[in-house]
């Protein structure tokens, strides 16, 4: 949302999405360990506010409101309903020249855990990650941090690496751990 400022002067009308692990919100949960992507989509409109805070209250708002209840009705007789004015309210959401931030997380996933036979991962990435104004949050291989893989294109990228309020945030990765 900065680069769009810097580049315009204003901030562009914008929405965040982040995906939603539905497992541990299904009644009864599923295991961590199930397969497959069983995930949804929690939309909010990006706060016209600068405060970082109000940011993140707004998607972890939305993220919340996806409960037992909701899986439970998304299952129900109702479900293609739900889905239905979910993918009304996007489309009200989404007007003409609107960013889209789009969040996911993979922390917590265990991913550094996962041996196939040739031992364990010793990083985990994204690379080549082909959509714009994506960010990927992935946990540190020693559990004590996240990596945060942000994708836009080489333009609003140089913009986004100049930010001093994102330099603030940032710490060095120790290569010896």
């Amino acid at each position: 949302m900065e680069v769009s400022r810097a580049k315009s002067g204003q901030s562009s009308p914008s929405i965040m999405t982040h995906a939603v692990n539905l497992r541990p919100r299904i009644d009864p949960p599923l295991p961590h360990s199930a397969s497959g992507n069983l995930s949804w989509l929690a939309i909010a409109p990006a706060p016209s506010t600068d405060q970082l805070q109000d940011l993140v209250n707004a998607i972890r708002n939305a993220v919340k409101k996806i409960d037992k209840d909701y899986t439970r009705e998304m299952r129900g007789g109702n479900g293609i309903s739900l889905m239905s004015d979910f993918l009304e309210q996007i489309g009200e959401l989404v007007p003409e020249n609107v960013e889209i931030y789009r969040f996911v997380s993979w922390a917590n996933l265990q991913n550094y855990e996962a041996d196939f036979g040739w031992g364990k991962p010793v990083w985990e990435s994204t690379a080549g990650f082909p959509f714009k104004n994506v960010i990927i949050f992935i946990e540190t291989r020693v559990g004590h941090g996240l990596e945060a893989w942000v994708s836009l294109d080489g333009h609003d990228m140089t913009i986004f690496e100049n930010n001093l309020q994102l330099c603030s945030f940032v710490s060095s990765i120790d290569q010896n751990v």
